[in-house]
């Protein structure tokens, strides 16, 4: 919810500034699970989009985190279904969320792919669920080129 994602910006935002994250010599790698989805992707699920949740495109995540001030995207692997492999409600399908997120504030995206793609039988396990309180989420690896003699912070 709005509240929620409020708080967790301004903690975030907070920790990236005293870091140095958001000098314009940093780069920053932001690798989360943010439970936002893109517009987009909200928009074309109504109980998605009806929820809710906060829809941030990668732009306006990373001005909400004080890390991008461009109305263009900035550098980052492409949204996918890749949460949760149990639905959240009984209209959901398995891995019907793009909430996961590799995005940067420096450089150019080279390649991105979805990792555990088909899932591993154990992964929709109940029991590991259960047993965890946990989701399985498929991963995505992001190959970033960026400008020489950068330093790069990652948070995650």
């Amino acid at each position: 919810n709005a509240s929620a994602y409020a708080e967790a910006t301004a903690t975030l935002r907070a920790v990236l500034a005293r870091l140095g994250a958001h000098k314009p010599e940093a780069a920053t790698v932001l690798l989360a699970d943010t439970n936002t989805e893109s517009p987009q992707a909200a928009a074309s699920t109504a109980w998605h989009n009806s929820s809710g949740g906060v829809n941030k495109t990668n732009a306006a995540l990373l001005s909400d985190l004080g890390l991008w001030a461009s109305p263009d995207e900035p550098p980052a692997a492409p949204l996918f279904k890749g949460c949760c492999c149990t639905p959240f409600f009984a209209g959901d399908t398995p891995f019907s969320w793009e909430g996961d997120r590799i995005v940067a504030n420096a450089g150019s995206p080279a390649s991105s792919r979805v990792l555990f793609d088909p899932p591993p039988a154990w992964a929709c396990s109940e029991e590991l669920r259960n047993a965890t309180g946990s989701e399985f989420h498929k991963g995505v690896a992001f190959d970033l080129v960026l400008p020489a003699a950068r330093s790069v912070s990652v948070a995650s």
